[in-house]
């Protein structure tokens, strides 16, 4: 009999993970030089780096497993109008867990008495906004109460199944990055009017990595 994927996952969460491997197949191709193949290098966190962390809230429908996104305002000052995850800044008072619950309740109401946390993946740094971060998995309860979205922060909530996620699905496109330059990136087409690339589209590359081990 098949274990269920958060319990996968509260084993798996404990050995090594597939971290850089699993990112690097969504990295973005060469800057400026848009017709080149060439993978961008990640960068070192530098010792200013702000310490973020964004829940992963996963659905579990009888091993159906799909994850809660955002699709953020276009009135932010970062990463403005982009498929995420609900998360943010970590104040000082708090550590990453409680960053993340608190983030996922501030901007889609998801309540920290509804999920159970199962662990965290690969750490990723984010130059754009200079941050490090944590992502936090969590399994939904199967009475939570429906989603809103805080609409300063959040244009839209919705979910994706991880089957929706395939390596065979991932397409390259030309993205414009916050310096001006345009270079190809590799993207998921799960959304009507927004690719799903970049600092998500990594994290979720290696849960990706996961949900295929658990299907064996």
């Amino acid at each position: 009999m098949q274990t269920t994927f958060h319990d996968f996952l509260d084993r798996r969460l404990r050995e090594p993970l597939p971290g850089a491997n699993a990112h690097r197949k969504m990295l973005p191709l060469s800057s400026e030089l848009v017709n080149t193949e060439a993978r961008v290098k990640p960068e070192a966190a530098p010792a200013n780096a702000k310490q973020s962390a964004v829940l992963i809230p996963l659905i579990d429908n009888d091993n159906r497993i799909e994850v809660v996104l955002t699709l953020r305002s276009d009135n932010l000052t970062t990463h403005k109008g982009q498929i995420s995850l609900p998360g943010g800044r970590k104040n000082n008072n708090e550590t990453i867990v409680q960053a993340a619950l608190r983030e996922a309740e501030e901007e889609i109401h998801l309540h920290s008495d509804y999920v159970k946390v199962i662990g965290n993946l690969t750490t990723i740094y984010v130059p754009p906004s200079n941050s490090i971060i944590h992502p936090i998995i969590a399994i939904v309860g199967e009475e939570h109460p429906q989603f809103y979205a805080q609409p300063t922060e959040v244009e839209e909530i919705f979910t994706v199944h991880l089957d929706a996620l395939s390596y065979e699905s991932i397409k390259i496109g030309v993205r414009d990055g916050t310096s001006g330059m345009r270079f190809k990136a590799p993207y998921w087409d799960i959304h009507p009017r927004v690719a799903l690339w970049g600092a998500t589209a990594m994290i979720l590359c290696e849960l990706r990595d996961l949900y295929e081990e658990w299907q064996g």
